[in-house]
């Protein structure tokens, strides 16, 4: 398993990769835009072999790009799936662009509309973006609130019917502890990696993250590990379980207020070393 976090991309790729090292990083996750805005304003990006040899003097393995937060391709606004899916599209090039291996998006939402059409308009989204792109990988992440792509099963349905490789899965911990998985305990966490089996779901990227809010209050609010209502313990037992396939990790954490630490990435990288899983 790789060990990462998200670091900021001002200054550019290069700088954000420079920031990853500096935490000890093996896994850099970075917006290339603004998180919460419908322009897009990258600049011109470096060439991917700089950014490769920039990656390895930084001891990154991986560079995996976040998608703007506005992005809703489950909406029944079909403007707003317009939109949406303009945005991901720039994203994706984007980060085929720079060699990156993966797209994380949100799955977005669908209130009061039948959950198993929105999965399809998300489905018809996705679909659209591979097809203007040739290698980058898309991962869909599961929100804290909402039953479109919330639980194992939905995730699974959803990537299943892709039937590509090219689709797979972000699993937040918090996300899940939001919507009232027990990660917390024992039999909750056997109840989630139960669920993940059987619905065959193609996890290939963690977001580790506690959680500031208690279980099934619908709040996406992280913590900094073994800060919040989760524990590390449990965090790195359910991240670290040997009868799911390994992938990689990211941590998504407050750290002192400007995001994750090289501590916070040490600490759980000790913890899957603990636990076998490094």
């Amino acid at each position: 398993m790789r060990v990462g976090c998200h670091v900021s991309a001002a200054g550019g790729v290069l700088k954000m990769l420079e920031r990853a090292g500096e935490r000890g990083a093996s896994v850099a996750q970075c917006f290339l835009g603004s998180p919460r805005s419908w322009r897009w304003s990258v600049g011109v990006a470096p060439e991917p072999d700089v950014v490769r040899e920039a990656a390895q003097r930084a001891g990154v393995e991986r560079i995996v790009v976040h998608a703007s937060y506005l992005i809703n391709l489950a909406s029944v606004d079909a403007k707003l799936r317009d939109r949406s899916l303009a945005l991901l599209r720039q994203t994706a090039i984007a980060a085929e662009g720079i060699g990156a291996e993966s797209v994380v998006v949100h799955a977005g939402s669908a209130p009061g509309d039948d959950p198993d059409a929105a999965r399809q308009r998300i489905r018809e989204g996705l679909e659209r973006v591979l097809e203007a792109t040739s290698t980058i990988r898309i991962l869909v992440e599961n929100p804290a609130t909402g039953s479109v792509a919330s639980g194992p099963a939905e995730l699974g349905a959803l990537a299943g019917a892709l039937r590509t490789k090219r689709v797979g899965v972000c699993l937040d911990t918090q996300h899940l502890f939001a919507v009232g998985w027990a990660i917390d305990e024992a039999a909750g966490r056997e109840e989630i990696v139960t669920a993940l089996q059987a619905a065959q779901v193609p996890v290939a990227l963690w977001h580790c993250n506690d959680s500031a809010s208690e279980r099934g209050r619908g709040r996406d609010r992280h913590a900094n590990i073994g800060e919040g209502a989760i524990g590390a313990e449990a965090l790195c037992s359910l991240v670290a379980d040997r009868r799911l396939p390994e992938a990689d990790v990211v941590l998504e954490v407050p750290g002192a207020g400007d995001g994750p630490r090289a501590e916070d990435v040490a600490a759980v990288r000790a913890l899957l070393v603990r636990h076998e899983r490094l």
